[in-house]
Formats: structure tokens, sequence, C-alpha cells
């Protein structure tokens, strides 16, 4: 299945939490994109995403500490075993809820949420098996610009890893561009810094065995050479 994010008209716009969906090339809705984390009022998320069969949310902002902390608090801070408790029961309570209203959750990871990494994202999903959530997954969103000299190797380590996920409920295939604040963004793959090809390339495998391929341009859906 091959599918698109597309802004919702904002005179359509139910909720401030919703202004995206994931749809079909016949405009049949497959999910929305939630502006909320892990951890987010639950009964507002419920009430804004009604009437959607999936709904994308983050994998959790990073727990924030004193300003003044050193990072090496922060880092005890965000993944202490204290942290990680809380971000499990998080997710499984908003699980239950959406599983009570007919609804599938999708966890996006990302390098600024809980599931920072391929690697703690794949451990997070072995203990995760028992929860109807599935991972939305953004291989592009654990890519950091210190990490773009040698992008095909984390890309390569990315794929074998997450190849031994067993619920990825669906991917996005996107890539990243630096905005003037020096800060990445999200974009298309014919609107990224590194060469589509690479992307597609090294992410093959994910992308021929995933239920769902998601992109943000139906002109990337050429590049992925299904």
């Amino acid at each position: 299945m091959q599918l698109i994010v597309h802004p919702i008209d904002q005179s359509t716009l139910k909720s401030a939490l919703i202004k995206r969906e994931i749809i079909s090339s016949l405009g049949d809705v497959y999910a929305c994109i939630a502006d909320v984390s892990i951890g987010c009022d639950s009964t507002a998320l419920i009430k804004a995403c009604e009437g959607y069969a999936r709904v994308v949310v983050r994998c959790g902002d990073p727990i924030r500490v004193n300003e003044h902390a050193d990072d090496a608090a922060r880092l005890l801070a965000n993944w202490s075993q204290s942290g990680w408790t809380k971000f499990d029961e998080d997710i499984a309570f908003l699980d239950q809820m959406m599983q009570e209203h007919g609804q599938e959750l999708l966890v996006r990871p990302s390098s600024e949420g809980m599931l920072s990494d391929a690697i703690c994202t794949v451990s997070w999903a072995r203990r995760a098996q028992t929860l109807g959530c599935k991972l939305f997954l953004d291989p592009m969103g654990w890519i950091v610009g210190s990490m773009f000299n040698d992008v095909e190797d984390h890309l390569d380590r990315i794929a074998e890893l997450c190849s031994q996920c067993d619920n990825i409920g669906a991917i996005l295939i996107r890539s990243v561009r630096t905005d003037e604040s020096g800060k990445l963004v999200e974009v298309s793959l014919g609107e990224g810094e590194i060469d589509p090809n690479v992307i597609v390339d090294r992410l093959q495998g994910l992308i021929r065995s995933s239920e769902a391929v998601v992109v943000l341009d139906s002109s990337d859906l050429a590049l992925l050479r299904l």
C-alpha cells in the first residue's frame, strides 16, 4: 500500500492537534498524524481524532530538567529506568484507550524522543509485543547532521536492525533539509540534501516488506521503485 501525507484543509480542521492525514491515491484516509507525544492528554487526543482508524503520535519528547543541568543529568532523566517505566506506562494507557475506541495507535520514533535510535526502538518493540500499537517507522528521523558524511552506513545499520522488528505498521520514506536556523526539517525525497537514490537503495528491504509505505509528496512514489 502506497500512501501520501496530506495537510488538512484549515476550513474543515476539527482540532489543532490534527493537521495532517495519510491518504491513498484514491483519497481514502489511512490515518491522521497528531501533533502530540506519548504522555499527552489522552482524552483530548481521542476527541480530536474521532473517526480515524489509526492515529500517529510521536514517541515522547525528552523529559525536561533544570536548564542548568549538565548533559549527563539530562540523559539520566530521559533514559533512566524510571524514565522508561513512565514511557511504558503512558504508552500502554494510550494504547488501551485507542483500542477501546476501535482505533490503532502508531508510534513514531525519532532522535529527539525516547525511541531515539534503531537499537532502543527494536528493544522496546520486543517487550511491547503484548500491546496493540505498531511502529510508524521513520528511518530519516534518526539521522542528525553529524551523520551526513556516512549516512549510507547509518541507513544500512538502521535497515538491518529494523528488519528484525515484527510490529512495523507503516514506514515513512522521506529526506531532510537544513533550514535557516540550522535545524533539520523533514522534506520529500526530491527536496532533501541527501541523494534520494541513497535513501531508497539502503531502505529497499524495509520498503518492500512493509504493509504501508508513506511519502510526503506523490512525486516520490516513482522513486520507490515498487
